[in-house]
């Protein structure tokens, strides 16, 4: 800035020096020389200012949208292939080109498809056989469980029979001990009472005895006293003569001894029967030994043929538990096999129905000749592939005219737009709005998709979408750029007019507000603001609350 040159005035001549002419004249130059500082220091201070530049809120509508990036795909394209191992003659189509239905699309060498449909054919035939092989289902060998069953069974009835037999014989063990026992009681009986017999015997034999001596002892006396009478006499008595007492007890003692040879004799056949009885109790007692003996060797052998019996049995059970387990594990194998063999078996039917699929085209294609034809009237949407290429590197796609288009967009933004929005869709030269049909979440990856559909001059590729998501009219409305956010919140920056030492400033003062809506280019905001409130749009560098700034022309 240029300093302005000051002149003071000059006296006029002839004036008094000194007293109030010159006081006057100090006080004008002092006055002066304050207004030329006050302008150089509003130059200066100016200079040295932010430029800011500033516009008042308005209403207007604000329309918020969200730019997306969609997918194009047509409802009913079909992906058409050759063979391969094929070489391609010639491709008789462009992309974009409309072809009717038995137009030739693609040549192929007709020497290479009798090859490869003689392979081709070959490799189903084996894989039907795999596939054969697959169905049949395993089943475990169930012949070890019968068998072991049976052995079991045989050795359970067998058990059966032994104890049965077993206890029979022990039965009559028994029955045989019983009855020696009771010979033996018999027979001990018979030679106590023979016993008892000859003792009886004895006794009578001895009173005899003594009965016979002492009639003896009787005659005795009875013959001397008859002696003596016949000595006194000298006379010989006569037989008659004797005394009948005499004659009594000579039969009495004669009938005694006939008795005792008699008794005696009877205990002679007793002591004989005796020793027959003690020989009859002896062969009892070897009976009964014997019979004990034998019962005791059955209990002994039914012992031993239980124990063998059940370790039989146990043997056969233990087989059986084993055939069993090593069943039930062979079913399982089997049963994993199948399962195994089953998903062999779908996997096979899978290229199984591909090797088909390849028999039926070259089949097709050998009877056209070799040429790959359009099934119907559309349009090639793509065409890879070109003349003296692989046949595996042929794609034709196709599709039908007027068909409809789906158009996909994926991702999180999706959660901000509301129900039955609006989508402008661009691609190239072909633009339309359509509506959302359909908003999905996968509850796996929680990943949104929305789908909409489009009919018209479309084609499979990226499309442009613009989504509207709101559109309201405001009455304070600023530019973007003039919308400030930190911590506090938001707000703008206001310039106001304030009078100071220097004369009139412009001071910034931030004000907050509350975001109502945005876009790109406007913003909708709610506080204090007025009408004719100037807020800062664009400044030549940052600005801070209470700054003074300078408005920009």
């Amino acid at each position: 800035m240029k300093l302005k040159k000051i002149t003071l005035p000059h006296l006029p001549k002839g004036a008094e020096e000194g007293g109030q002419g010159k006081a006057a004249w100090r006080i004008a130059a002092f006055f002066l020389l304050m207004l030329a500082l006050t302008l150089f220091a509003r130059g200066m201070a100016g200079a040295a200012q932010t430029a800011v530049t500033t516009q008042t809120p308005r209403a207007a509508t604000v329309t918020e949208t969200l730019a997306l990036s969609g997918t194009v795909e047509s409802q009913s394209v079909e992906v058409l292939t050759l063979p391969d191992g094929l070489t391609v003659q010639s491709v008789l189509v462009t992309e974009g080109q409309t072809v009717q239905e038995g137009d030739g699309l693609i040549q192929v060498d007709t020497d290479t498809i009798a090859q490869a449909l003689t392979q081709a054919q070959g490799e189903l035939d084996k894989l039907n056989l795999q596939l054969e092989a697959y169905q049949e289902e395993e089943t475990a060998d169930e012949s070890a469980l019968s068998s072991a069953q049976t052995a079991y069974d045989r050795a359970k009835e067998d058990a059966a029979s032994a104890a049965s037999a077993q206890s029979t014989q022990v039965s009559r063990a028994k029955s045989a001990v019983s009855e020696a026992k009771s010979a033996l009681s018999d027979a001990k009986s018979d030679l106590k009472a023979l016993k008892n017999q000859r003792s009886a015997l004895n006794s009578t034999i001895t009173q005899e005895k003594e009965t016979l001596a002492d009639l003896e002892g009787q005659l005795a006396e009875a013959e001397q006293t008859a002696q003596a009478a016949e000595d006194a006499s000298g006379v010989t008595p006569e037989p008659e003569a004797v005394s009948a007492e005499v004659s009594s007890l000579e039969a009495q003692i004669e009938a005694l001894e006939t008795q005792i040879t008699a008794d005696e004799e009877a205990l002679a056949s007793c002591d004989e029967q005796i020793t027959s009885a003690q020989e009859a109790v002896e062969s009892a007692q070897a009976a009964v030994d014997a019979a004990e003996e034998a019962l005791e060797d059955a209990n002994t052998a039914a012992s031993d043929s239980s124990r063998s019996s059940q370790r039989t049995l146990e043997d056969a059970q233990t087989a059986l538990s084993e055939a069993q387990d090593s069943l039930a594990q062979a079913k399982a194998a089997a049963e994993t096999q199948n399962l195994q063999n089953q998903a062999e078996a779908q996997i096979l039917s899978v290229t199984i129905a591909q090797q088909e699929a390849e028999v039926a085209a070259l089949t097709a294609l050998q009877d056209s000749g070799g040429v790959l034809t359009a099934p119907y009237d559309g349009k090639i949407v793509s065409l890879t592939g070109a003349a003296g290429g692989s046949s595996g590197q042929v794609e034709v796609q196709l599709t039908a005219e007027g068909d409809s288009y789906v158009l996909t967009l994926t991702g999180s933004v999706l959660a901000e737009v509301p129900d039955g929005a609006t989508l402008q869709v661009t691609q190239g030269d072909a633009e339309t709005s359509v509506s959302i049909a359909a908003l999905v979440q996968d509850g796996g990856t929680g990943t949104l998709t929305a789908t909409a559909y489009l009919t018209g001059d479309w084609m499979d590729g990226d499309a442009d979408v613009t989504v509207t998501l709101s559109s309201s009219r405001y009455e304070l409305t600023i530019p973007i750029g003039a919308y400030h956010e930190d911590n506090g919140g938001g707000f703008v920056y206001v310039v106001e007019e304030v009078e100071s030492v220097l004369g009139l400033r412009y001071q910034i003062r931030r004000e907050a507000v509350t975001l109502l809506a945005s876009n790109s280019e406007l913003a909708a905001v709610d506080g204090v603001l007025s009408g004719d409130s100037l807020i800062v749009t664009a400044a030549t560098r940052s600005v801070e609350d209470g700054e003074y700034v300078r408005m920009s022309v």
